[in-house]
């Protein structure tokens, strides 16, 4: 038997869907035994990385994995869609906070996908997470980067082949 839906009820559906995963019981999050031990925590090489990750590219690719292959556990904290608004301007993010979480969720190299709405709280996750190793764009060289002093080592990753969402953004819109 046919149906008759339409393209907005299938995206609507779709996106509400992606919403739901956060909360599923189903959904392959770390369950309580499968968080490392208070001892394995301590000894582990954890690893942080912060961004706004809204269209995931190759770029984004090469530098989670890069940023796992330098330790045991990685913490990636995402931008929500306020503060991208406020960074990038207000057609910004394309997908929401709940989009963005599921899809990084999802890749091998996350281990964890935290959120924040300010720099106080990028601040506190760091400081909390107190990571052997913090990863930053190329780009912050020369720039203060928040929590940095909660890290034993700071790394930078310089951008792989000019990868950017914001040049795929535009290319979309036809302006490149």
């Amino acid at each position: 038997q046919e149906t008759n839906v339409s393209m907005d009820q299938t995206w609507i559906d779709y996106r509400q869907a992606l919403r739901d995963i956060s909360y599923h019981p189903n959904f392959p999050y770390l369950d309580d035994e499968d968080w490392p031990t208070a001892p394995e925590w301590r000894t582990m090489i954890k690893v942080f990385v912060n961004g706004t990750f809204d269209l995931i590219h190759c770029g984004h690719l090469a530098l989670l994995n890069h940023a796992k292959s330098l330790g045991d556990y990685l913490l990636v904290a995402l931008d929500e869609d306020e503060r991208v608004k406020r960074l990038k301007g207000s057609s910004r993010p394309i997908n929401s906070v709940y989009e963005r979480k599921a899809l990084l969720q999802n890749l091998r190299a996350v281990d964890e996908v935290q959120t924040f709405g300010s720099d106080q709280q990028l601040e506190a996750i760091i400081h909390a997470y107190a990571p052997s190793v913090m990863m930053v764009g190329g780009d912050y060289r020369d720039k203060h980067v928040i929590g940095a002093e909660h890290a034993k080592q700071l790394v930078f990753f310089d951008r792989l082949d000019d990868y950017s969402s914001t040049q795929i953004y535009n290319k979309i819109k036809g302006e490149t």
